[in-house]
């Protein structure tokens, strides 16, 4: 089953047909790639992933997923039911990597 954001960034489901989700996703990338930071080396990105990516035993659908990248090889990733969830995770992420990267620094002036 294929999903598609709606103009409120809720998921709608769209079928099976991946045609129609390539469509979708080439007309909105914006609906695709959703929120994207950089703290120096660290690249924190959240996207709409288009299809469920949960184990059947999971009762929600996991449609968009959070992923921490370092020096351009992925360190960490976290998936999402909702739009919201998955903004959530993303500024939290990226405050945990901002204090993170601010820690670091201070270690490095002591």
């Amino acid at each position: 089953m294929f999903y598609m954001l709606d103009d409120q960034f809720q998921p709608a489901p769209i079928g099976d047909d991946i045609l129609e989700f390539i469509a979708f996703e080439k007309a909105h990338p914006d609906r695709i790639k959703l929120a994207e930071d950089r703290v120096r080396d660290v690249h924190v990105r959240t996207i709409f992933l288009g299809w469920d990516h949960a184990q059947p035993s999971y009762n929600e659908p996991l449609l968009f997923e959070t992923m921490v990248f370092r020096g351009g090889s992925p360190e960490a990733h976290w998936r999402h039911s909702t739009f919201e969830e998955a903004m959530a995770w993303h500024a939290k992420i990226v405050e945990i990597v901002i204090g993170l990267k601010a820690e670091s620094d201070a270690l490095m002036m002591t």
